[in-house]
């Protein structure tokens, strides 16, 4: 049952996130490299994007060329993830509040995942707080001008 979901360890639930993530990879380089060939300026974000993208074989010449940038965005604390969802109206809709700690808590683990992740990759990582600087730190992270 679908409710049942949210009574399992964070950990499993990110794992599972991972696992989907992977799943995704193709479908996602498939957007990337489209997206290049096109010319079309894009900002593709989510949690499916790994940074092993990065050393794509298919997209790694777009690294180097400068043509494909990344950056990790990672909230730090459940309580960001719920204080975001909350001002959003975003994922609170029929879960109750234990529900959405353990979404948060599987949120937080999983970035905390994608830090370690994005340190194998050499991908640069800035906290989502605080939102006003958020747009600049990404561009200057990645490499931006």
């Amino acid at each position: 049952h679908p409710a049942e979901i949210w009574t399992r360890p964070a950990t499993e639930l990110k794992d599972a996130l991972v696992d989907i993530a992977y799943l995704m990879l193709p479908a996602v380089r498939i957007v990337i490299d489209s997206h290049i060939a096109t010319a079309v300026p894009a900002v593709i974000e989510g949690d499916g994007i790994l940074p092993a993208l990065a050393h794509d074989p298919v997209l790694r010449p777009h690294v180097a060329g400068g043509r494909l940038r990344f950056c990790c965005v990672i909230p730090e604390t459940v309580e960001e993830l719920l204080d975001n969802a909350r001002d959003r109206g975003r994922g609170t809709g029929d879960l109750t509040a234990e529900e959405q700690i353990r979404q948060a808590e599987m949120n937080v683990a999983y970035g905390y995942w994608l830090v370690e992740q994005s340190a194998r990759c050499a991908v640069p990582v800035v906290s989502s707080r605080p939102f006003a600087t958020l747009p600049k730190r990404i561009v200057a992270a990645a490499g931006g001008s």
